[in-house]
């Protein structure tokens, strides 16, 4: 069966625990299809496309959290019948800890551990002024300065023809309103950059109170996107504590 919802990936024989991955503001999934070769046979990574990007460049993007998650709960059902576990970095942790609460209300089978990255837990708001709605130029400004972002050349013209993409999953952060729900009963693994500006080590934290089980964090060395510089570190890091769960 095609699910445009799930990026064809590499499927090991016999994988102890899933691990369905979400990606960040604008990005692809298919970012995290070389993340299986570091994991190794244990871990299936099951990354999760939204449109608008890669191979839905096509569709019309959603700009706000809850409808994304209810058009996601279908396309990823059949991968919650073994052991998972969910990872999203800056939005995409943000969409994963409300799909998570979207499978609690359906009583589907509940994740192993949700791994936060780059994202301010839920229930707080960003300080910093929205930015969704500036125009395209200012925008761009924006984003280099919030995250670090080297923009030139023909990273210039990616950013620019994804810029809509872009524009709208600002919005969905920008006016994501936190509703006050029971904490989770799994483990809560929070990772942080330590130059990353926008996302503070006390706000990592604050994603323990959205658990009543165990919760760790990381920082790491690096900006908003340490996923990118401290790839290795991170990836040994997420195999360590799913293993926990094998």
């Amino acid at each position: 069966m095609n699910n445009q919802w799930i990026v064809k990936h590499h499927a090991p024989a016999n994988p102890k625990i899933r691990l369905l991955c979400f990606p960040f503001g604008g990005g692809g999934s298919s970012f995290y299809l070389n993340w299986a070769r570091d994991l190794g046979p244990d871990v299936e990574v099951v990354p999760v496309q939204l449109p608008g990007r890669e191979n839905r460049m096509g569709e019309q993007p959603f700009d706000a959290i809850d409808k994304l998650t209810v058009e996601i709960i279908p396309a990823v059902q059949n991968y919650l019948d073994k052991p998972y576990a969910l990872f999203g970095h800056s939005m995409g942790a943000l969409l994963a800890f409300e799909l998570a609460r979207d499978i609690r209300r359906k009583n589907l089978p509940a994740p192993k551990l949700f791994l936060a990255s780059g994202m301010r837990a839920a229930h707080l708001k960003d300080p910093r002024p929205p930015i969704a709605w500036l125009p395209d130029d200012p925008l761009i400004e924006a984003l280099k300065e919030r995250y670090d972002l080297e923009v030139s050349g023909e990273s210039m013209e990616l950013v620019q023809l994804m810029l809509p993409t872009i524009r709208a999953d600002i919005l969905a952060i920008e006016k994501y309103g936190y509703q006050k729900e029971p904490p989770f009963k799994f483990p809560i693994i929070g990772f942080g950059g330590n130059s990353d500006g926008g996302v503070t080590l006390a706000e990592i934290e604050a994603w323990s109170l959205h658990t009543t089980a165990k919760f760790k964090h990381y920082q790491m060395d690096g900006s908003h996107f340490f996923i990118n510089s401290e790839r290795d570190q991170l990836l040994k890091l997420i195999y360590d504590e799913l293993a926990r769960h094998f």
